[in-house]
């Protein structure tokens, strides 16, 4: 009996009309945009600072060891979505209809990158992490392969005879 009860309840359909019932891909009512939240996107920005201390490694009686951490604090898009308390899609929905919105994530973005390459050539950003957001903004890892030979006409003649054969074969 109680099952039965649990499951009407869980399965049964929603009134005809209702806008809220099972099958809609929404939940809720979305967002309005104003101007005033790309005014906390930058204040969210300004907040993203990197906090450096120091870390007491090892004590003894006759030397300690300091090591230099940080926590990093890096601006990123899913950050300010949890700040102004909205979806991912929602931002990438506004950036594409509201010119302000959009110069702010642009500028997320440029501060993110310019951190992101600083942070790592100064030893403070793990370089596997920091390659893999810069992939992202367009940076890429390339690999310049060069095949020329180069035949050395001071060695023996039937070293070049043979080098000379094993170019024009390929």
């Amino acid at each position: 009996m109680v099952f039965s009860l649990w499951y009407n309840v869980c399965i049964m359909a929603a009134p005809k009309g209702n806008k809220y019932g099972i099958g809609n891909t929404r939940s809720g009512r979305p967002r309005e945009y104003s101007d005033d939240l790309a005014k906390k996107g930058y204040e969210y920005l300004a907040s993203c600072v990197d906090n450096e201390y120091e870390f007491h490694k090892t004590r003894s009686r006759t030397s300690n060891t300091f090591e230099e951490k940080v926590t990093v604090n890096i601006p990123t898009l899913e950050g300010l979505a949890l700040h102004l308390g909205i979806n991912n899609d929602t931002i990438y929905d506004w950036e594409s209809k509201h010119k302000a919105f959009s110069e702010m994530t642009s500028m997320f973005r440029q501060v993110q990158a310019d951190r992101l390459i600083k942070g790592t050539l100064s030893g403070k950003y793990n370089p596997g992490i920091a390659k893999l957001l810069l992939s992202k903004h367009g940076y890429r890892e390339v690999t310049d392969v060069n095949n020329n030979i180069v035949i050395d006409t001071n060695k023996k003649p039937e070293v070049n005879n043979v080098l000379k054969k094993f170019i024009k074969s390929k």
